[in-house]
């Protein structure tokens, strides 16, 4: 198990941090979303959110490492903590005013036009503020005091604590899980209303996107509220079965996973997205075949290819003609661009750099 956790976490991790930054770069430099502005700058904050929840998660496991967390550090309690725990509410609420913000969006679709993204941005940032006040959960968390002496040595404060925070947990789960649920069926009732109604295509790009997030969300999230509801005490007072542990479990596979899915839904459901990652795979590819900047320098090429690393023409008439009266540059091009001598980059770039179907006199040269 310790293993499994370890290679799902290093899993995990690279895929937040590619993800993640892919996102951000492909949203703010190329604009390679083809969404409504309000749902790119909430897609946005989404991915800033779980880079700070996958970094702070780095930070945690490295200074507990280190020992910090036993010598009680400052730094560590008072920064690390709270950098890592503030990005849970987030990535939580946000997925809800995703759904909320499609379905807004497809009912009132002239109004939607209006809307700009610095009233996003503001609506996020919001949010930002107003989750601030969660990691007082922490504080309230009754794992800060002892509790494994008996239950009847427990002092009143351990249970209240116990209680007050094992109802912020219910309620930070809870209450945007039913909002992402609610507003997704209303989303998809509207859509089709829609459609019966106006008798034109609706766009099914965004759509898709918004409800596989919502339902992927749902089905990530869900444990942590069987966990709140039914297994908190249990695993908390140190005297739970099994199947609360197990379920505690579950509940941190889930919850570490729905930091890097995003990019895989994005890829999957939005064309744009996807269409700007295979450029950029085909560019990547193109540099490493045929140069850093991906062009051909034909003549370099035809030299480095056909003359030897030198260049050097004689040597290749030697070689090659032994001393007979053959053109010594109708040979170059015969071999290098086939017989009619017309270069076509495209195809030669595609023959020799990057695989394909070469010419025919170039596959000659190669026999």
């Amino acid at each position: 198990m310790d293993y499994t956790w370890i290679f799902f976490n290093i899993f995990v991790i690279l895929s937040s941090i590619f993800g993640d930054t892919t996102i951000l770069v492909a949203s703010i430099k190329y604009n390679a979303f083809t969404l409504h502005k309000s749902i790119v700058t909430v897609i946005q904050h989404l991915a800033v959110c779980d880079l700070l929840s996958t970094f702070g998660y780095i930070a945690d496991v490295s200074l507990k490492l280190a020992g910090w967390e036993d010598l009680n550090h400052v730094f560590y309690k008072e920064f690390i903590v709270y950098l890592y725990v503030i990005s849970h509410p987030v990535s939580f609420i946000f997925p809800a005013v995703l759904t909320m913000l499609k379905l807004l969006i497809v009912k009132f679709p002239f109004h939607a036009r209006l809307w700009s993204k610095r009233n996003a941005h503001l609506v996020c940032g919001f949010i930002w503020i107003l989750s601030l006040a969660y990691p007082i959960n922490i504080r309230l968390d009754p794992k800060n005091l002892d509790a494994s002496s008996p239950s009847s040595d427990l002092p009143p404060s351990f249970y209240l604590r116990l209680d007050v925070s094992r109802a912020l947990g219910l309620a930070g789960t809870l209450v945007p899980l039913s909002i992402v649920i609610v507003t997704s069926a209303l989303l998809i009732f509207e859509a089709v209303k829609v459609v019966r109604k106006r008798g034109n295509r609706l766009k099914l790009e965004g759509l898709m996107t918004v409800i596989a997030t919502s339902v992927v969300f749902s089905i990530l999230v869900l444990p942590q509220g069987v966990f709140y509801a039914h297994y908190y005490h249990q695993v908390i007072e140190a005297n739970g079965a099994k199947s609360a542990q197990r379920l505690f479990n579950v509940m941190e596979y889930m919850l570490r996973a729905n930091v890097m899915v995003n990019f895989f839904i994005y890829s999957l459901t939005v064309t744009s997205f996807r269409k700007f990652l295979l450029e950029r795979a085909h560019q990547l590819k193109t540099a490493i075949c045929c140069g850093e900047e991906g062009n051909i320098d034909i003549e370099r090429l035809k030299t480095d290819i056909c003359c030897g690393e030198k260049g050097n023409i004689e040597r290749l008439k030697a070689m090659i003609c032994c001393g007979g009266e053959g053109n010594i540059e109708r040979l170059e091009t015969a071999i290098c661009c086939g017989e009619e001598g017309n270069i076509d980059i495209e195809r030669l770039k595609t023959a020799i750099c990057c695989g394909g179907k070469p010419p025919s006199a170039v596959e000659k040269m190669a026999t």
